[in-house]
């Protein structure tokens, strides 16, 4: 079966939001611990350019890159292993390590401390999971007749009188 590009997008569109949502917070509790370590004293430039508003735009264009990859490579996959919420961790763990291998750059250059990049990547674990959810869940393939599988509405989940 094709994929469903359209709705690939939508949902890669929706997990790249949460993507951003997520690491919005773990920015705002990490920059700070950024700028008050080695890291920041030794490449200030590096750590201006993060916060500055073409770094912000740069980094959520990745995530939502990031989330539109998680959703394509869900569909990409599911055919082999199926719908089920296991095939969905599978495309957010591979997101996660995409993202992590992305940011371990920054620690090859001495650009960002070990101890941030190690916290990061913890952290960034959850949010890839959750955004990997919230994007797949608006994916959906036509069935084996070419009509659209609905999953969770209202009409299935209710019984006739």
């Amino acid at each position: 079966m094709p994929i469903n590009a359209p709705r690939a997008l939508l949902g890669g569109i929706a997990a790249g939001a949460t993507r951003i949502a997520g690491q919005g917070l773990l920015d705002a509790a990490l920059l700070p611990a950024f700028h008050g370590s080695a890291g920041a004293r030794l490449n200030p430039a590096f750590a201006s350019a993060l916060t500055s508003s073409a770094g912000t735009v740069g980094v959520m264009t990745i995530q939502v890159l990031l989330g539109i990859a998680t959703v394509f490579l869900y569909a990409a996959i599911r055919p082999r292993f199926g719908g089920g919420s296991r095939t969905v961790i599978s495309a957010g763990l591979a997101a996660w390590a995409l993202a992590s291998a992305l940011w371990s750059v920054t620690v090859l250059l001495h650009l960002v401390p070990l101890t941030v990049f190690l916290a990061r990547v913890a952290v960034a674990l959850p949010i890839s999971l959750v955004a990997a959810l919230a994007g797949t869940r608006l994916y959906r393939e036509p069935d084996a007749t070419g009509a659209w599988l609905r999953r969770n509405t209202i009409a299935a989940r209710t019984t006739a009188v």
